[in-house]
């Protein structure tokens, strides 16, 4: 999820497989899977010191640390919050804004795919090979590829865990053990997850501190306002040379 979560930011990745919006995504904060870890082995210390260990697969000493249940975050929201989150914290050096485009056709995706990475990589590689400079994007690009390929199973299959036995453990612990450990993800709210991961990927991964946030914020919307003017310009172009040669031609085809 990093990787996607930063290469979309970064204007990268522009086009992606997915599932269907309501698809729940099995997201787990690393501390929630440590913390849930220890408190699965010192539940299962104290059981196994009350009664042997069992081969019963209802009571084999199995945990799903999982979210998919208690707390699913979908596609539509996970999007959502990717968009908005994402746009507040843009990198301060990305290609272009962070959009990306969702769809389930494989065929769909492949076409796009050419359309907003092969043939941008070419020209920009072709353009800066012009200049003397060191082509690198159609690299990235092939990387892309590699990794789109790697998680379009995942991305595109829902798993649902049952986490019964993570519902006994959350049941046994104190309250004093369930501030130490947090790892109940129904407590959870994921905007307020996104708020500190989303800085996070910036700051660890693109090594850019907060001293770089406003700068990069202003450059997210500017490159906005310039991606709208140039829709608004081309949509002008059709609505003003396209259009009228189209009328002209169909309309009185209907009526004669």
């Amino acid at each position: 999820m990093n990787g996607a979560i930063v290469g979309i930011g970064c204007g990268v990745l522009r086009v992606i497989q997915t599932g269907p919006d309501d698809m729940k995504n099995d997201v787990m904060p690393a501390d929630f899977v440590v913390n849930g870890t220890l408190a699965a082995i010192k539940y299962t210390v104290d059981r196994n010191a009350l009664e042997a260990p069992s081969t019963d697969p209802d009571r084999v000493a199995i945990y799903h640390v999982t979210s998919s249940v208690d707390n699913p975050l979908t596609n539509a929201r996970f999007r959502s919050m990717v968009e908005t989150i994402g746009g507040d914290h843009a990198p301060l050096n990305s290609l272009w804004i962070g959009t990306c485009i969702n769809l389930q056709s494989r065929l769909l995706v492949r076409l796009l795919t050419i359309v907003f990475h092969v043939i941008p990589g070419i020209f920009i590689d072709a353009g800066l090979k012009y200049y003397g400079k060191k082509t690198s994007l159609m690299k990235i690009y092939r990387k892309v590829a590699r990794f789109t390929g790697f998680i379009n199973y995942f991305a595109t299959h829902e798993f649902i865990f049952v986490n019964d036995k993570m519902h006994r453990v959350l049941e046994t612990m104190t309250p004093g053990d369930r501030e130490k450990f947090h790892c109940d993800i129904r407590t959870v709210t994921w905007e307020d997850v996104f708020n500190v991961y989303v800085p996070g990927l910036k700051l660890y991964m693109r090594h850019e501190g907060p001293e770089t946030w406003i700068a990069s914020r202003e450059r997210f919307y500017r490159l906005k306002k310039i991606g709208l003017g140039l829709f608004y310009v081309m949509l002008a172009m059709v609505v003003y040379w396209i259009l009228p040669s189209l009328l002209a031609e169909y309309v009185p085809a209907i009526y004669d």
